[in-house]
């Protein structure tokens, strides 16, 4: 975290020095997709990259895309903006559309999961790597307020990070803007005559985040600052590294990871370290096998813990997995629940990623001579799956999500479990963990 900036810079530009600072951790890329919805924010980390672009040479590939959600008539006129400012500048722009029904209850969390969904997908037909989005100080320190409000712990408090490697449909997430406050980026714009749009909603006190926004400023009135608010979640986020160190050493050292998805950890092992560390534990296990990008809430880890800790024999759900303990193991798998994993014919699913959990590479070693088409999907979902024989030592529903090869009379391959005769030999396709 640098150190709060000068009174007179809160308001000021960027300059060339401040944008080489910010961009830096961003040059190794080879593509990048930037989501800019038109407002000042997203523009502006639009535009100071392409100009740092320029500036040093930067050798990769980025594009932006605009999210219409169709929820407010002037949006279509904001992402036509955003279209003819990208057109001035070269820079390759798609409006992506939000169609079909939209929910009555819950809208922004069901806007907030179209717009990756839309993103992600433009981002694998583009072929690019990773998103960068324009998040900036103001709105770390609403994240902070909200989670506060929420009962968050070290985890939570720390904020919005830079990087994650997990986010939304498993999308590559950069944020190098959240050291720098709103005020800064719109006088960035103002400075090089660069108009952007303004979202009404932004002041509907409706919204909880318009609520927090105005609390915070209040709080800045009583000497608490957003750049205080912002280092206090800077260290809370050096905590929970270190904590997730710790983590991350139990999880190689004791931690099984079955290449058809379910993890095991003994549980006397679990149970002889810290409660944060056996949260987290919990956390990482309901994280791997789900490969969710939504955390699971405190509270309920530490239901789960209790209920893991008071019975030698328990089966809880949390979060799309089911977690239990038996026989002096803890167990982790996807639950299958209502809505299992997709199906998808193999050929559609080669060099993309299913369930967002495998990407899956294959060749012509995929033999075509059994003539039917072939599928990838759940297990649970395989025809002929009697002549399976799963693991032993493992609960047999811990497979049910499973990556499985079948065709349309049988099941043909199953990572580490099962591979039928007629193959004769391990097919030319990889079901490998897109996140370790």
């Amino acid at each position: 975290m640098h150190n709060a900036p000068e009174t007179h810079q809160i308001h000021s530009p960027l300059t060339n020095s401040d944008a080489d600072a910010l961009f830096r951790p961003l040059r190794d890329f080879e593509s990048l997709a930037f989501a800019v919805s038109g407002g000042a924010d997203s523009t502006a980390l639009l535009v100071l990259f392409d100009e740092w672009a320029c500036r040093n040479g930067w050798a990769g590939q980025f594009e932006a895309f605009t999210v219409d959600h169709g929820l407010r008539p002037e949006s279509a006129l904001e992402a036509g903006a955003v279209g003819e400012l990208c057109a001035i500048r070269g820079i390759h722009h798609e409006v992506l559309h939000w169609r079909g029904d939209k929910p009555q209850s819950n809208l922004q969390a069901a806007a907030r999961a179209a717009r990756y969904r839309l993103l992600a997908d433009a981002m694998k037909r583009r072929r690019l790597h990773a998103l960068v989005l324009g998040h900036h100080l103001d709105d770390q320190i609403e994240t902070f307020l909200d989670r506060l409000t929420r009962g968050s712990g070290v985890y939570g408090l720390g904020g919005m990070a830079p990087e994650n490697k997990l986010g939304p449909e498993g999308l590559h997430l950069l944020r190098p803007m959240l050291e720098v406050g709103k005020a800064r980026l719109a006088a960035s714009l103002e400075a090089r005559s660069v108009p952007w749009s303004e979202d009404r909603s932004n002041r509907d006190k409706a919204y909880k985040r318009v609520r927090l926004r105005n609390l915070a400023r209040q709080l800045a009135e009583e000497g608490l600052e957003p750049q205080r608010l912002a280092q206090t979640a800077e260290r809370m986020r050096r905590a929970s590294s270190a904590l997730q160190a710790w983590v991350q050493k139990v999880w190689s050292d004791h931690v099984e990871v079955h290449p058809s998805g379910p993890v095991r950890l003994s549980y006397p092992i679990w149970a002889d370290l810290p409660l944060e560390i056996r949260l987290k534990l919990l956390a990482e296990m309901i994280l791997r096998v789900t490969a969710s990008p939504t955390p699971s809430r405190l509270q309920k880890l530490e239901g789960l813990e209790a209920s893991l800790q008071s019975s030698g024999h328990t089966k809880s759900s949390l979060a799309g997995a089911f977690v239990q303990r038996r026989d002096g193991t803890l167990f982790a798998w996807k639950e299958a629940g209502r809505h299992p994993p997709s199906v998808m014919l193999l050929e559609d699913a080669k060099g993309g990623v299913w369930d967002n959990r495998f990407c899956i590479e294959a060749d012509s070693g995929v033999p075509e001579t059994l003539g039917d088409p072939l599928y990838i999907g759940p297990f649970s979902l395989a025809p002929a799956r009697a002549g399976v024989q799963l693991p032993s030592g493992w609960p047999s529903e811990a497979f049910d999500c499973a990556p499985a090869l079948w065709s349309k009379d049988a099941v043909l391959f199953v990572p580490e479990i099962y591979l039928a005769p007629v193959l004769h030999h391990k097919p030319h396709i990889l079901f490998k963990r897109c996140y370790e």
